[in-house]
């Protein structure tokens, strides 16, 4: 049924484009200035744009602009990245908000088509059944065309509820099926401002002209001011049969995506070779704790070395190694597109607004956020280490390995390795770093003659707790684990 209502939907929205060449769209922020809002209009009609997007509450004097220029509307809810409890939340304000937005697109005739969210779920059965319930909704104001945003080629469980959907393309080489009813081209780096890429997504889908491709008016703005000749090029394909398009030499372009982690690794093993050549303990010790581990034990509760520098210069190295995995863990599990997934969901990710850094800032962070309480955790809980230079020399020694394991982890990620490497050094990373507090908790009651098991469950058996506590939290956390399902589903 959903399939033949979209058949019938496009044969009458296309029969009113008087092109039987390609169609284009933009998904538009609407201005709030009315003159702005014509001057656009017109910008998009000399470049042969007939579809426009929006998904945003729109006055009715600027929607009377809009529809007096006769552009093929679509109107999106602003529902992003959603999951079965998405749609059973009790959020009176935000469903009051939606059925209003709902209401005002319902009334507007110039509207064809209205999206109800962006990237959902879709793949979930849970999600249609709780979407169900959405649609008697809506269908109880608007009995239009439904469609939604996804960015994956295969059937969704819920495509029978809509007329068709829009599919996000981030590459030139893609596929489709025929729910497919519009394309939203949104490519990403290296190649988000290259016309070679465009064109041959142009080139690929020449099969499918009848198919509008929507872009991003921000992006298309700027695109043309990096490119004067694009606008020719796109009037030409909305224009005529055979267009011609022209390629500048675009040779020497280069993408340089991964330069902060890159030099997070070169900060790092600076730290390194610089404390390596200032302090002496450092040196003995990069070999004694591991070769000759109780005597170097000994020497520490004894109070023979009685240095911070080696132990904090390991925190600063680790942290760093701790923000690097994290970053190549985040971007091999996750596409550009499931990492916004998370970023909407978890802004916490982006609290440092650095874009993809974050992660690796996030990742600093939280590693030496970890070893602090560490510290301070073992330095309360065992009796052998009365002062806080004693478990800066035991604690962080163990995490030295952690170092090496980031820098063959970011040599895996920057060759594109399969990521089942990337993880398992992730994974071995993860537990060395959790090792270290047990090898500490052990080390530090080498001197504890009494009372033992005391101060062991103190440190290492609370540390068991809390580890066990974060994971059954997660494991019964369904909306967490359905995000993260999300965003590891969208494609790369």
């Amino acid at each position: 049924m959903g399939r033949i209502l979209a058949t019938l939907f496009f044969l009458l929205v296309f029969s009113s484009n008087g092109l039987a060449q390609r169609s284009f769209g933009v998904v538009w922020e609407v201005p709030s200035e009315p003159e702005v809002i014509r001057q656009q209009l017109r910008e998009f009609k000399e470049l042969g744009i007939t579809y426009i997007e929006v998904n945003e509450p729109i006055t009715p004097t600027n929607w009377q602009i809009i529809s007096g220029y006769e552009f093929n509307i679509f109107a999106r809810l602003p529902i992003y990245f959603p999951v079965a409890q998405s749609f059973t939340e009790n959020n009176s304000a935000k469903k009051n908000a939606l059925k209003q937005l709902i209401g005002e697109y319902a009334t507007q005739r110039s509207i064809k088509a209205i999206g109800l969210f962006s990237y959902g779920h879709t793949s979930n059965p849970a999600f249609r059944d709780t979407l169900s319930t959405v649609i008697e909704e809506v269908r109880s104001v608007y009995s239009g065309p439904l469609y939604y945003h996804s960015a994956k080629p295969e059937p969704d469980v819920v495509q029978d509820y809509f007329s068709f959907k829009i599919q996000r393309i981030s590459n030139a080489t893609f596929s489709h099926n025929s729910t497919t009813g519009g394309f939203f081209y949104q490519p990403d780096e290296p190649n988000r401002w290259k016309l070679k890429q465009l064109k041959t997504f142009l080139n690929n889908t020449a099969t499918q002209a009848d198919i509008p491709i929507f872009f991003e008016a921000s992006w298309l703005k700027s695109m043309l001011q990096q490119h004067p000749g694009f606008g020719n090029t796109l009037r030409l394909y909305a224009t005529t049969q055979n267009p011609v398009f022209a390629l500048p030499n675009q040779q020497g372009e280069q993408f340089y995506g991964h330069n902060s982690v890159i030099a997070a690794l070169i900060i790092a093993w600076f730290i390194f070779a610089l404390t390596y050549y200032i302090s002496p303990v450092y040196r003995k010790a990069l070999v004694r704790y591991f070769t000759g581990h109780t005597f170097y034990i000994d020497d520490v509760l004894k109070r023979h070395v009685r240095t911070f520098l080696p132990g904090i210069s390991l925190f600063i190295q680790h942290a760093l190694a701790g923000g690097i995995v994290m970053y190549c863990f985040f971007y091999t599990g996750f596409s550009s597109l499931g990492a916004e997934t998370l970023f909407y969901h978890f802004p916490f990710l982006s609290f440092f607004n650095a874009g993809a850094n974050s992660i690796l800032i996030l990742g600093f962070t939280v590693t030496l956020a970890i070893e602090i309480i560490c510290i301070i955790w073992l330095w309360l809980a065992l009796p052998s280490i009365n002062y806080l230079y004693q478990v800066f020399n035991l604690y962080p020694w163990s995490l030295q390995i952690n170092v090496p394991l980031a820098t063959i982890t970011l040599v895996l990620f920057l060759t594109g390795m399969h990521w089942f490497f990337i993880f398992s050094t992730a994974a071995i990373f993860l537990l060395i770093f959790i090792a270290s507090f047990f090898i500490t908790s052990m080390d530090g009651i080498r001197y504890a003659n009494a009372a033992k098991f005391k101060y062991l469950a103190a440190s290492a058996g609370l540390y068991t707790v809390v580890i066990l506590g974060v994971i059954i939290w997660i494991s019964l956390s369904d909306k967490l684990i359905n995000i993260i399902d999300l965003a590891a589903s969208l494609p790369m």
